[in-house]
């Protein structure tokens, strides 16, 4: 029984750890966005390499878009998983205790 328990503390770690990725990539995605705004109004960088800079930051910022959405569907499978692995906890306790309650009577 207590493997059961572990596998659900381990699974919430892994849940705690995909919205820490989560979090920090928005930080990398403000970052980015600003990176790209401050290239494109010319004020930080001028001259020949600008549109290379600018067209790098914005694949990127979709780069980033895209391993958001990757962790956030592996967050929500983590949280699935773990609702249900909660249910059929609840669901096996609850069977478990009308069984006990009907033997001793």
């Amino acid at each position: 029984m207590d493997d059961e328990v572990l596998v659900g503390v381990e699974l919430l770690d892994h849940f705690a750890d995909l919205l820490q990725i989560a979090t920090d990539l928005g930080a990398a995605k403000s970052l980015a966005e600003e990176a790209a705004a401050s290239l494109g109004s010319g004020s930080t960088y001028y001259g020949k390499a600008q549109e290379s800079m600018l067209l790098f930051v914005k694949q990127l910022i979709s780069h980033i878009e895209k391993l958001q959405m990757f962790y956030g569907k592996a967050g929500q499978y983590a949280y699935v998983t773990y609702e249900s692995f909660y249910q059929s906890d609840t669901a096996l306790a609850a069977w478990l205790i009308k069984q006990t309650e009907g033997s001793e009577g």
